[in-house]
């Protein structure tokens, strides 16, 4: 009872901190999905699926969100359809042409794919063991970054890269935030990459206690033998609607 009231007392003070509108109510929408996009550069043909809000009075900001490794983006409904019932585009906006804002959009992922987003959102990356220095793969279309459960700083993507972060950048992870297989990262290290983004960048980290890797089985691992942590995605989701609100809305 005491974890479950420190969560609501958290995401509602993240809400009050982050909002641009203190006081008003959220509103939702009926979320729709486009299942079969198909995009291609002409060498490679990528499958998207897409989640919008069904009814739009103009045009939205975007969310390109990665999922972690081992995945697959429907594993994270219970995250991404609740972005878009607040108003947000997740995914690709080319099948969506007229209904984006290209002019605010924000990557985001979750473990693996929140290291991709930092990547994106300006910290180089040693591409491979050859590379003597780290690349820069940094997309000045995104505006902000979301990052949930990322790893901390690696050969691939280390503390000095961190440190060019170019967005403002929200992260998340938990106190219990361990992925299955990995018996030496503890979630201190998944949460260090904060101590190494630039100050005065608008990145903000958010701990929260008894969280894990997959929220329960709520987003990446279904299958796990646990019941989904509705009060962690719960603070995950309206924590990161304010910071959304707050830097594209």
């Amino acid at each position: 009872m005491e974890l479950a009231r420190r969560r609501f007392l958290a995401a509602a003070a993240l809400a009050f901190a982050f909002s641009p509108r203190p006081g008003s109510a959220r509103e939702t929408a009926a979320v729709a999905h486009a299942d079969t996009v198909v995009l291609s550069d002409g060498e490679r043909r990528v499958s998207i699926r897409i989640s919008y809000p069904a009814a739009l009075p103009g045009r939205a900001p975007l969310i390109v969100f990665s999922h972690g490794a081992n995945s697959d983006r429907e594993l994270y409904d219970r995250l991404l359809d609740r972005w878009a019932a607040a108003g947000y585009v997740d995914a690709s906006p080319s099948p969506m042409e007229g209904r984006i804002d290209a002019d605010r959009a924000v990557v985001a992922g979750q473990s693996f794919g929140g290291m991709i987003s930092l990547v994106l959102g300006g910290a180089p990356m040693a591409v491979d063991a050859a590379a003597k220095e780290p690349r820069s793969l940094a997309d000045p279309r995104f505006k902000a970054a979301i990052v949930l459960n990322p790893p901390g700083p690696t050969p691939n993507v280390n503390a000095d890269s961190i440190g060019k972060l170019a967005v403002p950048t929200l992260g998340i992870s938990g106190t219990k935030d361990v992925a299955l297989g990995d018996t030496q990262n503890g979630w201190e290290w998944r949460s260090a990459w904060f101590d190494s983004a630039p100050a005065g960048g608008g990145h903000v980290r958010i701990i929260v206690e008894g969280v894990d890797h997959y929220f329960g089985s709520g987003i990446c691992r279904p299958e796990l033998p646990v019941p989904v942590d509705t009060l962690g995605l719960d603070v995950a989701v309206e924590a990161s609607l304010a910071f959304l609100d707050r830097h594209v809305k």
